[in-house]
């Protein structure tokens, strides 16, 4: 449904109600009240949009006036006796009659009044209209009525027209302590005090009822009854969802919603700031916390689950929570197959899919990315500005260096002497690859051992052991902090000062500066590893060897996925260059 950009939240939550006053059946058949009910009730279980027989499907006009799998034409305008749906549901030849009436399928014949129906819409042009949430409400005359004093609001003349067809009456005019339970439970979801009734009760005043109105829109508690309405729709939720079903803190926008509906926020503003509410060219700490609509995904955090399939899971929940929140459709069902009523085929599921699969989210157990909402009032935009300041800082401190690292240098591969693990096994090829095998813990550690040569930069290529790691994404791999050493021939070490760590990019929950310290998660490919990464490091000033010093290069690991799954190294090259 289509709001005017104007309507407020105040809008729709007290348009609770909509009447449609009937009408008799026309001499011109409409499509919509004539003949879909019939496609619906008898045809389109097997020829809808979940199931096409015959590549036949009555949701689509296209197909409708186009030739079926018999090669025939399925509705020409204005000739039934040339139409060959016409001739399937009037034959007596029950192997062609529609609907099927032999075998698992099988449905009663058409009526001869729905028949009927069919050959004088054929007739009359087969005139297609789409499904009535598509088409734009016109302004209709009010209808003449027996009973006009009862009318209090213009609604009322179409609700009593209806009522007079039926031959029924309004129901008696509710008493004033029943009205103001009724209002007071609707718009703050909880009844009156004894002092507002009595106050509303001795009111004479003939706007009484607008001023409880007023009253009750004013309250703080409207916000919270009609935000807990969005927040069922938005699936909010205190904890991730799966399993242990821990904490999740993300209660600022439950505050958020409840400011909103408060202040009378106009609702395209209050669905843009839920959808892309951080692409704002002036963001503010509302606008970010909104986006928390689609963190309210599940979790899984169990061990042994697969990150990929339930950011994947994620992915789809928002999809099908945009259409239902927002259009009222149930979208979910055209995930599998074309909708069976909507004229919503199959592929435009994943067109929409598109549009939320490049979020930086991917089930962590710590629901990365976080905003942090500052507990002072006051500071929260000075937050949300920084917030949005970081990752351009981040890159702006990167790029040099990437682009440094893209140039023309000649960079050659360690060749070792020794390669070994606190577990599992290291295999060195003629490569310069070093690809680990076996079972490695979470803090598993290299030591490695390399004829020395002098250099400027060193650089680690993480590489996916699939050769199309895209297709299916292999569990991350993460270097947490990288060291070096001058190993002496007396077997001293000198250790090697690294200033700076250059990545090819900057994605993911770590920080490549961080795996120059102890304790952080590092550089690489997390919780996923899709291609090839490289960082190159910086140390303080030129290394150089003497005769007979070597290289020791130290590769701490600590980082891990769901379920303590170890993120460590498992195909990788280290290669130096002195020209950089």
């Amino acid at each position: 449904m289509n709001f005017p950009a104007n309507i407020s939240l105040r809008h729709v939550s007290l348009a609770t109600s909509l009447v449609l006053a009937g009408s008799a059946v026309a001499d011109e058949i409409s499509f919509n009240q004539h003949i879909r009910p019939i496609f619906t009730a008898k045809c389109t279980k097997c020829h809808g949009g979940a199931k096409a027989d015959g590549d036949l499907s009555l949701i689509y006009r296209s197909q409708v006036l186009g030739k079926g799998k018999s090669g025939k034409t399925i509705i020409v305008p204005g000739k039934p006796d040339a139409s060959e749906l016409f001739r399937r549901i009037t034959t007596d030849d029950l192997d062609d009659k529609m609907p099927l009436q032999k075998g698992d399928h099988a449905e009663d014949p058409l009526t001869e009044d729905q028949i009927e129906v069919i050959r004088q819409w054929i007739e009359q042009g087969a005139l297609w209209e789409e499904l009535w949430a598509y088409i734009k409400p016109k302004k209709q005359s009010p209808p003449k009525l027996k009973h006009a004093s009862w009318i209090k609001t213009p609604m009322d003349q179409f609700v009593l027209s209806r009522l007079e067809k039926e031959d029924l009456a309004p129901t008696s005019t509710a008493d004033r302590a029943q009205w103001l339970r009724r209002a007071s439970l609707d718009l703050i979801g909880l009844p009156p005090k004894q002092e507002e009734l009595k106050a509303f009760l001795t009111d004479k005043a003939p706007d009484a009822y607008e001023k409880q109105v007023t009253r009750l829109l004013a309250s703080p508690h409207f916000g919270e009854r009609w935000a807990a309405v969005w927040m069922d729709l938005a699936r909010y939720s205190d904890t991730k969802g799966y399993e242990k079903d821990p904490h999740r803190n993300i209660w600022p926008y439950r505050d958020y919603l409840i400011r909103s509906f408060n202040a009378d926020k106009p609702y395209d503003q209050f669905l843009r700031e839920q959808l892309a509410g951080d692409l704002f060219p002036d963001t503010t700490s509302d606008s970010l916390t909104a986006t928390a609509f689609h963190r309210n995904t599940q979790t899984n955090t169990e061990g042994g689950t697969d990150d990929e399939e339930f950011r994947v899971a994620a992915i789809i929940d928002r999809v099908n929570t945009t259409w239902t929140a927002t259009q009222g459709i149930t979208f979910a069902c055209v995930q599998c197959h074309a909708h069976p009523y909507e004229p919503i085929p199959h592929e435009d599921y994943f067109r929409f899919y598109d549009f939320f699969n490049s979020s930086e989210d991917a089930d962590l157990d710590n629901d990365f990315p976080h905003f942090k909402v500052a507990r002072d009032d006051s500071q929260r935009q000075r937050a949300a500005d920084l917030h949005q300041q970081l990752p351009s800082l981040r890159r702006a401190i990167n790029e040099p260096g990437r682009k440094l690292m893209l140039g023309t240098h000649t960079w050659e591969p360690l060749r070792y002497d020794t390669t070994l693990s606190t577990h599992g096994k290291l295999t060195f090829y003629p490569s310069g690859e070093i690809h680990a095998s076996g079972t490695f813990p979470t803090n598993a550690r290299y030591n490695l051992t390399a004829a020395a040569s002098d250099f400027t930069a060193i650089r680690v290529n993480i590489l996916p052991e699939a050769e199309n790691p895209a297709e299916l994404p292999e569990r991350g791999s993460v270097l947490s902090t990288f060291s070096l050493h001058k190993v002496m021939p007396d077997g001293k070490k000198e250790k090697i000062e690294l200033s700076y760590v250059i990545a090819d990019h900057l994605a993911g929950p770590f920080d490549p500066l961080g795996s120059l310290t102890k304790g952080s998660e590092g550089f690489g490919g997390y919780p996923k590893l899709f291609g090839k990464r490289q960082a190159v490091f910086i140390p303080s000033a030129p290394v150089t060897f003497a005769k007979g010093e070597k290289l020791e290069v130290t590769i701490q690991h600590r980082a891990s996925t769901t379920g303590n799954q170890a993120c460590t190294l498992r195909r990788f090259m280290i290669d130096t260059c002195n020209n950089a």
